[in-house]
C-alpha cells in the first residue's frame, strides 16, 4: 500500500491510501488464470473467444477489472464452473459475455469471485 499526501482547503493536508496493483494481459482461454498482484486484466480476444472459469492467486477483499481489450470475438466469464479452484459467480446464476470493448469489476470474498454488472 502506498500513501500520497494532496494539498486540501479544510485541513492542511489529506491522506489517500491506495493499493497499487499491476495491468496484465492475456490471450489464455479454457483454464484458471492467475491474477496475483494484479488490478486490471486485458483480456485480448482478437485471435478466437475466450472462456475464463476462473482465477487463482488473490486475497480476501480483492477487486479486479476484466476488460476485453479487442473488438473481435467473445470474453466469457464462467459461472459456478465445477472445475474452478475459485468459482465466479455471475448476475442471475448464467455466464457472463463480454463483447466489443467491454468489462466488468470482480470482488474477491476469500471463496467466490462475485460480479458487480449494470447492464
Amino acid at each position: 500500500m502506498t500513501t500520497q499526501e494532496f494539498a486540501n482547503p479544510v485541513s492542511s493536508k489529506l491522506t489517500v491510501n491506495a493499493i497499487v496493483g499491476q495491468i496484465a494481459t492475456t490471450s489464455t482461454s479454457g483454464s484458471d488464470i492467475s491474477v496475483a498482484n494484479i488490478r486490471t486484466l486485458l483480456v485480448d480476444s482478437g485471435a478466437g473467444n475466450i472462456v475464463i472459469p476462473g482465477f487463482t492467486g488473490s486475497s480476501s477483499n480483492f477487486l479486479l477489472n476484466v476488460i476485453k481489450s479487442n473488438i473481435n470475438n467473445t470474453v466469457v466469464l464462467v459461472h459456478n464452473d465445477a472445475g474452478s479452484a475459485a468459482k465466479i459467480w455471475c448476475p442471475g446464476g448464467v455466464n457472463l459475455t463480454l463483447s466489443n470493448l467491454e468489462g466488468v469489476t470482480l470482488y474477491f470474498s476469500g471463496t467466490v469471485w462475485l460480479v458487480g454488472y449494470n447492464s
